[in-house]
């Protein structure tokens, strides 16, 4: 319906003829006359998902396509550093459960008292130490609309049964992990004032503590504080992080503001799940010839800005609304930047009895690379 459509407005103006009605015009006319008495609200409906597989063949980063307008607001919520759930991070290990890694402040995870290192082993009396990581995610989905049951063995062996209730909170754009001669700063987004947390978080890494930026799922933020953040690991004649390219080839470029440069031996842990805002970081800081060392896997390939039009009162369309691209043209679309080193995460099942931790193989060895000589 909709290329014929096409097709004949393309035809009138090869006629010369007067410019071709609008689209709801036409559709409008269309149910009108059919002999079948169609509605004009399906006719839209069939016209926007061709609009939108056009999109989508156009650009299959997946950038397009159709959301709910609670799915377009938790979206923008993330990209503000805001979560909804319980206020757990969690390294899922099949056979094990999930092993705690971070508890947010002023969540329900806290308040219950679980701690850093803790395993959750149980979701709604499932034993999950079995089960494949992905149903253990589908399991601690906070978005079902329920209370989270949860059995969970504590670092010194007892086990604790809690209900948390999911809400809203805000998350740290940087957290610190410190050991007797390391420090991991997990960067968790790239919204307002992140670039300055980061910086600040640097500036009290000891010179004997080896350091690593954690940026393994990270995707939310804003490009400007992706730049800003990437500053203390570029070359002083490095003038902009990347550049930006919006509706009709706009170009924008993203400055690198004033920083002190970090000098010192750095690792960076990026996985499949580093994407969008998260890989201009990354692959800003590839480029130069920084010293660092990424560890991990390839991160996801989208080079894409999104924003949303909306479509009716509860759905929008997501579209690309701009491109990253690094000053020199080159991108990490559809490839992802690659790291130095390929670790996965796990090796195959975890087979130590909780409260022993499952390894972390990405980080043991982000480890073993900022420390050697």
């Amino acid at each position: 319906m909709v290329s014929v459509l096409l097709v004949l407005c393309l035809h009138g103006l090869a006629l010369g003829a007067d410019p071709p009605p609008s689209v709801d015009a036409v559709l409008d006319r269309v149910a009108e006359v059919h002999a079948d008495g169609l509605d004009v609200g399906t006719l839209r409906t069939v016209a926007l998902e061709g609009v939108t597989s056009w999109l989508e063949q156009r650009d299959p980063s997946g950038a397009v396509r159709i959301l709910s307008s609670g799915e377009v607001e938790r979206a923008r919520a993330e990209a503000r550093g805001e979560r909804f759930g319980v206020g757990l991070e969690v390294l899922l290990a099949r056979g094990y459960g999930a092993r705690v890694l971070e508890v947010f402040p002023g969540t329900p995870a806290e308040e219950a008292g679980i701690d850093v290192g803790d395993v959750v082993v149980g979701v709604d009396d499932v034993d999950v130490q079995g089960l494949d990581p992905a149903a253990v995610r589908r399991l601690l989905d906070p978005r079902a609309g329920r209370a989270l049951k949860l059995q969970v063995v504590a670092v010194d062996g007892t086990l604790l049964e809690v209900s948390l209730e999911p809400r809203t909170y805000t998350t740290p754009a940087v957290t610190v992990t410190r050991g007797s001669d390391y420090r991991i700063l997990r960067i968790h987004h790239f919204g307002r004032g992140a670039a300055r947390s980061l910086q600040a978080s640097l500036g009290q890494v000891a010179d004997r503590e080896a350091l690593v930026l954690d940026l393994r799922d990270t995707r939310d933020g804003r490009p400007e504080e992706a730049a800003a953040a990437a500053a203390p690991f570029l070359s002083g004649d490095e003038p902009v992080a990347a550049v930006r390219i919006g509706p009709g080839q706009v170009r924008d470029t993203l400055q690198v503001p004033p920083a002190t440069r970090w000098t010192r031996r750095l690792v960076i842990l990026v996985n499949g799940g580093t994407e969008g805002v998260a890989e201009l970081f990354a692959a800003a800081v590839q480029r130069t010839d920084a010293g660092a060392v990424f560890v991990g896997m390839p991160t996801a390939g989208v080079d894409v800005v999104p924003d949303w039009v909306r479509i009716d009162r509860t759905r929008w369309v997501q579209v690309p609304a701009a491109r990253l691209v690094l000053p020199d043209g080159s991108t990490w679309s559809h490839v992802g930047v690659v790291p130095d080193v390929r670790v996965q995460a796990f090796s195959g099942p975890v087979l130590l009895p909780p409260p022993a931790p499952p390894p972390d193989l990405q980080v043991d060895a982000a480890l073993r690379v900022v420390r050697s000589p």
